[in-house]
């Protein structure tokens, strides 16, 4: 072969290249897809949680304006999962993850099975 033919030959990617490529935008796609898309499933007691928010307001551990928030910041916290589905305690049997929003901070805990299974 001369120097032309060596330029007008197209490179080929190879087998392995093309599956790795494939099973990378898979995974990719999966994780956005899980990430951003997919629905799930939660269980919060907010039964549990307002009946507590209103004992320590009761027994003045805080004021009714953090007792607002506090309410406040639970219903912010529900609707900042547009992608997940909460389910009260009372309704699911078993092998639900249970949210338990902080008192402390913005974060959430989640346990993975009910209390009541305790």
């Amino acid at each position: 072969m001369n120097s032309s033919e060596e330029k007008n030959r197209k490179v080929s990617p190879s087998y392995i290249e093309v599956i790795v490529l494939s099973a990378l935008t898979a995974v990719g796609c999966l994780y956005v897809y899980d990430t951003y898309f997919a629905q799930k499933i939660a269980v919060f007691d907010q039964k549990q949680y307002k009946e507590q928010q209103s004992k320590l307001y009761l027994e003045g551990r805080f004021n009714e304006e953090r007792h607002k928030h506090n309410l406040a910041r639970m219903k912010e916290f529900i609707k900042d999962h547009p992608n997940m589905v909460f389910l009260e305690q009372d309704t699911v049997a078993a092998n639900g993850k249970v949210i338990k929003i902080s008192d402390q901070s913005n974060e959430y805990e989640q346990t993975g099975k009910n209390e009541s299974d305790n």
